[in-house]
């Protein structure tokens, strides 16, 4: 069947191929004026519906991303499955350094190159923060998180990472950002998802609002801008 993405809401993505890799998907966002983690979703996780994780990746610490007490309870689920995030107390791989700020490892037989990237917004840029790219099954995913400095990736690191990305997912505003385009354009991206939205109830912001702007205004260079749905296979 290939490569199959999942998406529950804010950040999550679930990657079903070769390997299983659970991206930002143990959370609870309330606070930051996201959502909760689905109690189906929650269930797929944790009460053995057929959900598999060979690993879990964390861009960065903030509630909306990640949230300990869930970690510590699927590693009893899953007592062997890597896990790996910027400032995590817990963290069991060992990747190798290919430059300062790019690391590199396998969480069986996905390759996931961990980049350090700048949380984005004022009084977030000490925080820190690492953006991937996972090759999988003759795919290669960058998932952004909340990194902000995308667009000098390509002219930092060379030939150390990916030549060509298939799917690139950002968050609402990295959509906007002259930077990010500039990303996308490095990495020949053939499809771009715009991801990190709350439930339409939980929308005390009015992110989506936002969010339909971003598409509309998404530069006609690119591949358009899709929003991804949650709780959907992709």
């Amino acid at each position: 069947m290939g490569l199959r993405i999942f998406h529950p809401v804010n950040s999550g993505l679930y990657f079903k191929g070769s390997s299983a890799v659970l991206v930002d998907g143990v959370f609870d966002g309330r606070e930051k004026g996201f959502s909760q983690m689905p109690e189906a979703f929650s269930r797929a996780v944790f009460e053995g519906n057929g959900l598999h994780i060979n690993g879990m990746l964390f861009t960065h610490s903030h509630g909306d991303h990640f949230c300990q007490k869930q970690l510590k309870r699927a590693e009893k689920l899953f007592p062997h499955m890597t896990v790996y995030g910027p400032d995590l107390a817990i963290k069991n791989v060992k990747p190798f350094l290919k430059a300062s700020g790019l690391t590199e490892f396998y969480i069986d037989c996905c390759r996931v190159w961990a980049v350090d990237t700048i949380h984005d917004g004022v009084g977030y840029q000490d925080v820190p923060h690492c953006s991937y790219f996972l090759n999988m099954d003759d795919q290669t995913i960058f998932i952004a998180g909340d990194g902000s400095n995308l667009g000098k990736l390509k002219s930092q690191y060379g030939g150390l990472l990916p030549e060509h990305v298939d799917v690139v997912f950002v968050n609402l505003y990295q959509a906007f950002a002259l930077n990010v385009h500039q990303f996308i354009r490095d990495f020949t991206a053939s499809k771009i998802y715009l991801y990190h939205l709350p439930f339409r109830q939980d929308d005390c912001y009015q992110f989506w609002m936002q969010a339909g702007q971003a598409v509309r205004s998404f530069p006609t260079d690119l591949p358009p801008l899709r929003i991804l749905t949650h709780m959907n296979w992709h």
